[in-house]
């Protein structure tokens, strides 16, 4: 993440002129659509994990994302709701965006609430 914070720095204010240059040119005579940037924590140092989110909000992102994944619905194993707590705890107060690949999936819905979880999707 610490890279993806570099890149993110140097690209934000790129991004949004070409994003704001392609809303412009594809919604001419309508409502602009608003954009926001999230990156995964699947891509930190998650021995440094709380300097990598304040890295990467401070580089203009603006919801920190989950990929969370059981190992039975999806192959892959990562984070709980431990983690989502501990972040809050550490002082991040963007949106937290948790996007659930578990089953069974209602199970885990109020630990992310209770954690701290803005957005819950699955």
């Amino acid at each position: 993440m610490e890279f993806i914070a570099h890149q993110l720095k140097a690209s934000v204010q790129p991004l949004t002129e070409r994003v704001k240059s392609f809303l412009f040119a594809t919604n001419v005579g309508t409502k602009m659509t608003q954009y926001m940037i999230a990156p995964s924590i699947l891509s930190a140092n998650f021995a440094k994990l709380g300097e990598e989110v304040d890295n990467v909000l401070a580089a203009g992102a603006d919801i920190v994302h989950f990929d969370v994944m059981d190992n039975h619905y999806v192959p892959n194993l990562t984070i709980g709701p431990l983690v989502c707590e501990a972040l809050r705890k550490h002082g991040v107060t963007a949106p937290i965006d948790v996007h659930l690949m578990v089953k069974p999936v209602d199970r885990i819905i109020p630990d992310f609430a209770k954690a701290g979880a803005t957005y819950i999707t699955f």
